[in-house]
């Protein structure tokens, strides 16, 4: 049977107000002079379950740049924010990161830094988690003082979205770094490196907007890059289809579903299964987003005996729609759910049909009344019956495979009236009626056929 689907609540949930990145970790390499490294500077380091970005600032001494290339972590190769930055006397300043996932997390993992030119250098890593399990780059500045430099190194940054984190990177020529402040925010690391020194902070931006970030330091050369890393939005949607069918469930044999429409690459469609408490995947295939409909769902679920299950309570199945963490904020569109129960074989086949030739003239003038039927069966035997005005009784068993035909003289009691003929010549002559009925009277679950070529009365 063909159910009436009635919509259920749509449940959109966008977790974006609410999520922010946390601090997770970080870790410094290099001596107090920088080091004189090898090719490449390797780090050991392990990202905290969960972590979604990493920030690996670079310092170099002298004006002249590393060289060799992407650091990579955990053989992943990093990507820049923006370019390295000089400042033209002593040395300079680079920021690279990575957007993490769960194969980064949890375990130590080398950070290599190539270093072809075996520059002093020095690393300070740092990682973040994103409320919602994603983060990626929102915007940056860079810039440069050379010479005497100013005092105060800073910059300002306008974030987007709410929730950032903001990471600094400074390499300055004052001798006296590790005495370093930030205006807000947390320092990761002032180092001091005899007539140069290295700096980097983190800072949890609650809303999005313009933000100042300071080091309060005596006046010199330096090099600074300012990064912010926002949370990517989540987005989810849940919706349930009600379908009510009021014949029994025990009489169900199976339940198919197909449908037409479109949804989130990660759309999922489930039913409910009573028996268990849970939504069971129709396993369904091809979203892609858009909002174009095509079919999703083909499937027969119960078909093992089970149909029952999936009765929600008072004949109800329930259908449902649902994506979880999508970072697209796409839409559901159902424009075709038909739910058909079939239902289970009763262990018999039925045959009772009832059928009457009209127009039979009087019964004395002539006299004789003759009911024939040509016929064959297959599969099984039929019983022929007359209704002799109190029941229908048994006349004979159909059982004959190939065209063949049978008959039967009327009696009075057979004929019933049927009103007159008129507009003839002669007197109105009564006319008369039989009923016959064809049933099977050994019903089983063999399904036979009867095939009736005709049924007539002669009269003479």
């Amino acid at each position: 049977s063909n159910l009436t689907d009635s919509d259920g609540a749509i449940d959109i949930t966008i977790p974006v107000s609410s999520a922010a990145h946390t601090y997770d970790t970080s870790m410094a390499d290099g001596t107090a002079a920088f080091a004189n490294t090898p090719n490449p500077r390797n780090l050991s380091y392990s990202a905290g379950v969960g972590a979604t970005v990493m920030v690996l600032n670079i310092f170099t001494t002298t004006t002249t740049l590393r060289a060799g290339g992407a650091p990579k972590f955990n053989n992943k190769t990093m990507t820049q924010v923006g370019t390295a930055q000089t400042d033209t006397a002593e040395g300079s300043a680079e920021m690279w990161y990575l957007l993490l996932n769960a194969s980064d997390t949890g375990s130590a993992y080398n950070i290599s830094v190539p270093n072809t030119g075996s520059r002093n250098l020095r690393l300070h890593a740092s990682t973040y988690k994103s409320g919602t399990g994603m983060s990626a780059l929102d915007v940056y500045a860079q810039k440069f003082e050379p010479g005497a430099g100013v005092a105060n190194p800073n910059q300002t940054i306008v974030t987007t979205e709410n929730g950032d984190v903001m990471i600094d990177a400074l390499f300055s020529g004052h001798n006296a770094v590790d005495g370093a402040v930030p205006n807000i925010g947390s320092t990761l690391f002032a180092q001091d490196g005899g007539a140069y020194g290295a700096a980097s902070r983190y800072y949890l931006q609650a809303a999005s907007g313009s933000q100042l970030l300071l080091w309060t330091l005596t006046n010199d050369d330096y090099a600074l890059i300012t990064a912010a890393f926002k949370v990517v939005p989540k987005y989810s949607l849940n919706i349930t289809y009600n379908f009510t069918e009021t014949t029994s469930s025990s009489s169900w044999q199976s339940i198919s579903i197909q449908d037409s429409s479109y949804g989130d690459p990660l759309t999922n469609v489930s039913i409910f299964n009573n028996a268990s408490g849970l939504w069971e995947s129709l396993s369904p295939s091809g979203f892609s987003g858009g909002t174009t409909s095509a079919q999703h769902v083909n499937t027969v679920v119960g078909a093992s005996g089970n149909a029952s299950n999936y009765d929600a309570g008072s004949g109800q199945i329930k259908i449902k729609y649902n994506w979880t963490g999508s970072t697209e904020n796409n839409t559901l569109g159902v424009d075709i759910l038909n739910v058909t129960v079939n239902y289970a074989f009763g262990g018999y086949y039925k045959l009772n049909i009832t059928s009457n030739t009209t127009g039979i003239p009087n019964t004395t003038i002539p006299t004789n009344h003759e009911l024939q039927i040509k016929y064959y069966v297959s599969g099984d035997n039929f019983t022929l019956q007359v209704w002799n005005g109190a029941a229908f009784v048994n006349q004979t068993t159909l059982n004959k495979s190939s065209p063949s035909y049978y008959n039967y003289t009327l009696s009075s009691n057979e004929l019933k009236p049927d009103g007159k003929t008129t507009g003839g010549t002669v007197d109105d002559i009564d006319q008369y009626y039989v009923l016959v009925r064809y049933v099977d009277l050994t019903s089983s679950g063999v399904q036979g056929n009867l095939y009736l070529d005709y049924q007539r009365v002669y009269s003479w």
